[in-house]
């Protein structure tokens, strides 16, 4: 049993993303993929599926790389834990990097970036940040 496996997934990430895997493979659930979808809209991700039925479910990642091979994403963090949970406003979600990065947040209208949140204006509880 994980006791965050929203942390397990963006350490698979972030390994597989090191070596320059092409994709990566984590259990599914609803919440990782919902962060996956935001994250693929903002082009960090190049695309995922699921895969597998009932408790073997899986989530396949296929991470995205720039022209030369560079990475896309150069920080993948967990802001809110399940020990300490991290809620803004929407005036309190500040642009990551000049806009280079995002905050996924999750709110009562679903996951969503830190830029629809300020669009909507709508606040939630702060997963993580990638740029």
């Amino acid at each position: 049993m994980m006791s965050d496996p929203i942390s397990e997934m963006l350490a698979r990430i972030r390994n597989a993303n090191l070596r320059r895997h092409s994709e990566v493979s984590v259990s599914y659930s609803k919440m990782k993929e919902s962060i996956l979808k935001v994250m693929q809209v903002e082009g960090f991700l190049a695309n995922f599926l699921t895969e597998g039925q009932g408790t073997e479910k899986q989530l396949k990642i296929a991470l995205k790389y720039g022209a030369k091979g560079e990475s896309l994403i150069r920080s993948l963090r967990r802001i809110s834990k399940p020990g300490r949970r991290i809620r803004k406003g929407y005036k309190d979600l500040k642009p990551i990097l000049n806009s280079q990065g995002i905050l996924v947040v999750s709110t009562s209208r679903g996951v969503i970036s830190d830029g629809t949140c300020r669009e909507i204006k709508i606040g939630g509880e702060v997963l993580l940040e990638v740029y």
